[in-house]
């Protein structure tokens, strides 16, 4: 209800290229819009781009709730609204000293956002910086300038710590793009996307425990599915055509042995 209520009144100040917990988002297209910029900078304008990827150190967890009351008086002037808002955000505290706020409910989807957005904003009206994208914690900023790169990771790790009382994981790097950017499940290249070779691992590991009987039909083809909706968004058919021959050739030296009813 709160959720429903004061959500559209935070969405519409949100920044277009924050794609997690908003409708018509999403990871998929976090990944589409970055593959974009990529073939239009790399290959449609021949530029040399480097990607700085960063990520928040335990975001959820480590959210103040003081600058969050603040960030949320920034939209809402309802008292009882905020009242409201208030004890949510005291009574979800994972830690006694006032900060975080739990992973997986809905106002902590909203509230993630709602603070996150104070990054969007220091990104794009103080830094001026054209090419960023932020899923939750994770975010990719693409430039030419190599430099001017490293100037913008200090000046955001300086923000995050001083104004957010935030940290940057220290996995957050500065890479060439041309080598692939891991992002929302996927490496992103200039031409075509991969998955990572772990979701590939796990798929070819559900089938050994299928094969093993370790792992009912039902809770296969569950698995199966999502797993090959996740990588039909990247160039993965030779991947996939080979499980799938492999799958079939299994299922028919089972209904050859008897061991399994044809349906």
């Amino acid at each position: 209800m709160i959720v429903n209520a004061i959500g559209p009144v935070f969405e519409e100040r949100f920044y277009c290229h924050s794609y997690a917990c908003r409708e018509g988002k999403g990871m998929h297209a976090a990944s589409n819009q970055l593959y974009k910029w990529l073939y239009e900078l790399m290959v449609v304008q021949g530029l040399r781009i480097y990607a700085f990827k960063g990520d928040i150190s335990k975001y959820f967890a480590s959210i103040p709730h003081d600058g969050l009351k603040d960030e949320n008086r920034r939209y809402i002037g309802d008292k009882k609204a905020l009242y409201l808002m208030d004890n949510i955000i005291d009574r979800n505290g994972i830690l006694p000293d006032g900060v975080g706020i739990p992973v997986g409910n809905l106002t902590s989807q909203l509230f993630a956002n709602v603070y996150g957005n104070r990054l969007d904003k220091f990104i794009k009206h103080t830094l001026h910086i054209k090419y960023y994208v932020r899923y939750m914690d994770d975010f990719i900023i693409l430039s030419p300038d190599l430099n001017q790169l490293k100037e913008w990771e200090k000046r955001i790790e300086e923000f995050l710590e001083e104004e957010m009382k935030l940290h940057i994981n220290p996995k957050s790097t500065i890479l060439y793009a041309g080598n692939g950017v891991d992002f929302c499940g996927y490496i992103h290249h200039p031409t075509y996307r991969k998955v990572r070779k772990g979701s590939v691992r796990r798929l070819k590991k559900d089938v050994k425990h299928l094969k093993a009987g370790e792992l009912d039909q039902e809770t296969f083809n569950r698995k199966y599915q999502s797993r090959l909706g996740h990588m039909g968004h990247a160039d993965t058919y030779h991947v996939t055509k080979a499980i799938e021959y492999d799958l079939l050739f299994w299922e028919f030296e089972q209904t050859q042995s008897g061991l399994l009813v044809p349906v």
